[in-house]
């Protein structure tokens, strides 16, 4: 999606059988253009039950205008089922 400069939050729902102790996978937030991650962290494991996680991150006026994502990567145990991404501008 193309975002224009400033600074943004996000949601991520999703779920996995594994216990919440259990790392299951990652997120970032990515510039395409640039090839830049501007944020990450962990996703666990949600007993099977759908969980909402909040990230955010700031987009500079020289990022500004360009194609970024929030991506998800699976670690290939256990189970990941994202339900729905959304992004706001603060």
């Amino acid at each position: 999606m193309i975002l224009s400069a400033g600074k943004y939050h996000f949601y991520i729902t999703y779920s996995s059988d594994a216990l919440p102790d259990v790392q299951i996978g990652n997120w970032d937030s990515f510039s395409v253009a640039k090839s830049i991650v501007l944020t990450a962290g962990p996703l666990f494991g949600t007993g099977g039950k759908l969980k909402e996680i909040r990230g955010s991150f700031f987009i500079p006026k020289n990022l500004a205008h360009n194609n970024f994502e929030i991506r998800t990567f699976f670690l290939g145990h256990n189970n990941l089922m994202v339900k729905s991404i959304s992004i706001i501008k603060d």
